[in-house]
């Protein structure tokens, strides 16, 4: 089965359909794995390389890969602005407790300075500390001759990771709204721009999350048992306990790739 392309994973539907079989964490689970699969085998050469922030979608990620590959085939690749940046930080544990290989990339000030140059260059693109932190990390890849790497974007906006998506619990209509809403901006704000990096660099990117058979089974999940006020993700973060994902990790606050090089200080430990 060929890999399911980000343009056409994003037209299809995401809010629940009660037409289909009630859903159940096995075969969610056996569905993220059938992804995996194919994902891995997608980017091995002759590595399974993949983007690990520490947090809980890139971790759970990691525990399936390395359950369905080994940890010897893998290596997890992680940018902060410090050693003591949080993604650096929970990456670190990832990567120890599931026994792979761990490359760490800390810019410069000059580097930065330089990347924010060649964002100026390309027609359309922010130059912020988030967008140069994209590009570095993928000249990282590049200059590490990895051409081929897994990345977990679309599974927040599949189970409810933004506080838009949660603060509307109890109203069917709004929370359906606002879903609706996110998976629409999903392209031009993150996979878009995320690519045209991802090419400039000689990357290509693979997105497990956003495989039609993880969209279509999680379609089955109703929204007040995907996301809550007191709990994102809800379906993930029980997979990851079945997995053995750090608790840390599945109960530390989100931060996103584009705070990437914040300073450690200025972000939720």
């Amino acid at each position: 089965m060929p890999l399911t392309p980000w343009r056409e994973a994003v037209t299809l539907p995401i809010l629940p359909s009660f037409q289909e079989p009630a859903w159940n964490l096995d075969d969610l689970y056996k569905a993220l794995e059938h992804a995996h699969h194919h994902c891995g085998n997608a980017v091995w050469n002759p590595y399974i390389t993949l983007c690990l922030s520490g947090g809980l979608d890139s971790s759970l990620s990691l525990a399936i890969l390395v359950k369905l590959f080994g940890a010897r085939r893998i290596t997890a690749c992680t940018i902060g602005s410090d050693p003591d940046h949080p993604d650096v930080r929970y990456a670190k544990m990832a990567a120890e407790t599931f026994g792979v290989s761990h490359a760490i990339l800390i810019p410069t000030k000059p580097q930065i300075d330089r990347a924010k140059i060649e964002l100026a260059m390309i027609p359309g693109e922010d130059v912020s500390d988030g967008n140069a932190g994209v590009l570095l990390f993928y000249q990282f890849l590049n200059g590490c001759n990895i051409k081929k790497i897994i990345s977990h974007d679309g599974i927040d906006e599949l189970v409810g990771g933004y506080w838009p998506h949660r603060q509307y619990e109890g109203n069917e209509n709004l929370q359906c709204e606002d879903f609706d809403a996110q998976w629409k901006r999903l392209a031009d704000v993150h996979l878009h721009p995320l690519e045209r990096k991802a090419l400039i660099c000689g990357v290509d990117v693979v997105f497990p999350y956003l495989q039609r058979e993880v969209i279509e089974y999680i379609r089955r999940i109703p929204l007040c048992e995907r996301t809550s006020k007191a709990e994102s993700k809800m379906p993930l973060r029980a997979l990851a306990r079945r997995l053995g994902v750090p608790e840390p990790i599945i109960a530390r606050r989100k931060i996103g790739f584009c705070s990437a090089l914040a300073l450690p200080e200025s972000l939720p430990s």
